[in-house]
């Protein structure tokens, strides 16, 4: 059975809970977890044997329209792919609205009520993603614990780096209390116990090969 990215991501209570991704659209929260991951893989990559190439990446496409007091549906173009497990995120004027429908026939979306008039309407589909080979349950939680390196870095960086991943976002990030050195000073014994951890993997996964046991992860 293929392994989802929700899969990894619920392994990282940290980042799930964190209160400046979990204040953003929903869209835009996966966007954030992909950029974590695919910084993951790339740690995890030189120590194991799968091919983590072999994924359905995380995608999105965001519309923008303006109420007229009158019309109800929306034509989206390019539209989700039939059966590709999309999800929406609607808003209307900042606020996450979820009375509405979708035709994969039309591609039309409809809301019940006319937005009013002059309204931001924010529309986006999104695919989380996935992994179309089976990870164990070891391969899911290095990748999980993997996500913490850039996650953590962001952390000392401050929400910056995350206005910059998501420039053009209708959202606005609470600035984080300065933490920056306590969470600086662990983020080296992160980085340790992560390559230590994947080193064992490696071992454990092919004792015959030590080539892995000799990789360095690109921090």
């Amino acid at each position: 059975m293929a392994t989802t990215f929700d899969d990894i991501y619920n392994l990282n209570e940290a980042i799930m809970t964190d209160y400046r991704l979990s204040s953003l659209p929903e869209n835009l929260f996966y966007y954030v977890l992909s950029q974590y991951l695919s910084h993951a893989i790339s740690l995890f990559t030189p120590f194991t044997l799968k091919d983590l190439t072999q994924k359905v990446n995380f995608s999105q496409e965001i519309f923008e329209f303006t109420g007229d007091g009158t019309t109800k549906d929306f034509v989206l173009s390019p539209a989700p792919a039939t059966g590709s497990g999309y999800a929406f995120f609607v808003s209307l004027g900042g606020v996450e609205n979820t009375d509405f429908t979708y035709s994969e026939l039309t591609s039309t979306l409809s809301f019940t009520n006319a937005p009013a008039l002059d309204s931001a309407i924010y529309i986006a589909y999104y695919i989380v993603g996935n992994f179309t080979i089976d990870l164990d349950i070891e391969e899911q939680a290095i990748l999980a614990d993997a996500m913490a390196i850039p996650f953590t870095k962001s952390n000392v960086l401050n929400s910056k780096q995350l206005r910059q991943m998501i420039s053009a976002a209708p959202v606005s990030l609470t600035s984080q209390a300065n933490h920056n050195k306590v969470i600086f000073d662990g983020l080296s014994s992160l980085m340790d116990d992560l390559l230590i951890r994947m080193k064992r993997y490696s071992y454990t996964s092919d004792p015959d090969d030590l080539s892995g046991m000799l990789g360095e992860a690109n921090w």
